[in-house]
């Protein structure tokens, strides 16, 4: 008999076990990424499909509730990590996340699963559990359906050689000018990751996130040994940062910042070859660059983030898409998606801008 449990804390480990023991594993449905997300107003509601003990299927799900409404917004990103070809398996984990979704009041639960041909093979059985496939590439509140990610199945040297020329010798003026590499804790790292980071949401004028929502990051990641903080050094400071992680066979790039006065030194194409050559020791099969929030797919010659990125040849992976299990008044829900969410989102990053200004002075 096949049970769907909200996972306690005494069983996390087991969870991030099995996800990062699937094919399908992705950082973003551990608990460690709900932890970093609780520091940003979600709520965090793992559940594990067992079949007596055995954990066979896992949904980390995302919830925020809509103000003093009496409904939530309920997100399962990348997720869930479920083997796709067990059909047994997969209509009973959506059999019982209708349950879910009605026990958390849940206008929609959204998910964007890993690719796997299985998953297109299973469209029929999920339409017959009322999934709902949406036809939209990119939404306000979720991530992009795509990511970037360097595949590892060449040796070291060949991964450096199949770099953009002028991109392996930017990597290598760094070196000769004097920025070299740290991968070890230095004691002031949480501090130097918080400060790099408000510099690159000033630049970019994105979401500015708070002081505790970096140290989340920081303390759920390279605090529990999850995760590395890479630092390129120039005259004995930090001038750029990256955080990478790994979950099983898979690492993922998560942030990355640089002080913006050094910037031609190339202190942050060092250190994503780096963080390359780390994920290649480790045995991953890839290191995953990530997406453009907000965007529908990879464009270098708009992003410079992205052009970054396109320097190491990586894979453009698009996920599957979008996907909601419907809750209470749906399609009201999708209206609003759709004509009021971008507004109140629009409004919500202006005021956080001006709010911020105004702090300044």
């Amino acid at each position: 008999m096949l049970e769907l449990e909200l996972v306690d804390k005494k069983d996390e480990i087991a969870v991030n076990s099995f996800i990062s023991q699937s094919k399908n594993n992705n950082f973003r449905q551990t608990t460690y990424w709900g932890e970093i997300k609780k520091a940003s107003g979600w709520h965090c509601a793992c559940y594990a499909l067992k079949k007596d003990t055995q954990i066979v299927a896992v949904a980390t799900i995302l919830i925020r509730k809509l103000g003093r409404l009496p409904f939530s917004l309920m997100y399962c990103c990348r997720g869930p990590i479920v083997d796709w070809s067990n059909s047994e398996v997969v209509e009973e984990l959506f059999s019982q996340l209708g349950g879910v979704v009605k026990r958390h009041n849940g206008l929609c639960l959204r998910f964007d699963p890993e690719p796997d041909e299985w998953f297109e093979k299973q469209q029929m059985l999920l339409k017959k559990h009322q999934v709902f496939s949406i036809p939209e590439k990119v939404t306000v509140w979720n991530r992009a359906v795509y990511s970037t990610r360097v595949l590892l199945n060449e040796s070291e040297e060949q991964l450096f050689h199949k770099m953009r020329r002028t991109h392996r010798q930017n990597i290598n003026k760094a070196c000769l000018l004097g920025v070299s590499f740290v991968g070890s804790a230095l004691p002031d790292d949480k501090e130097v990751f918080f400060n790099l980071m408000c510099g690159l949401e000033e630049r970019r004028h994105s979401l500015i996130h708070s002081k505790n929502y970096y140290d989340t990051i920081y303390e759920n990641t390279v605090g529990q040994n999850r995760g590395t903080f890479l630092k390129a050094i120039y005259n004995d400071e930090v001038i750029s940062g990256l955080v990478v992680t790994i979950v099983g066979n898979r690492a993922w790039a998560l942030y990355l910042a640089n002080d913006y006065s050094y910037r031609k030194l190339m202190p942050n194409k060092l250190l994503m070859w780096e963080s390359i050559k780390i994920a290649k020791k480790a045995g991953c099969t890839f290191l995953d660059l990530g997406s453009t929030q907000g965007t529908e797919g990879f464009n270098p010659n708009e992003d410079n983030l992205d052009m970054l990125k396109s320097a190491y040849r990586p894979v453009i992976v698009n996920f599957p898409g979008y996907f909601d299990v419907p809750g209470k008044y749906y399609r009201l829900f999708r209206i609003a998606e759709k004509e009021l969410f971008p507004k109140i989102n629009y409004i919500y990053y202006k005021a956080q801008r001006i709010l911020s200004t105004f702090k300044k002075k």
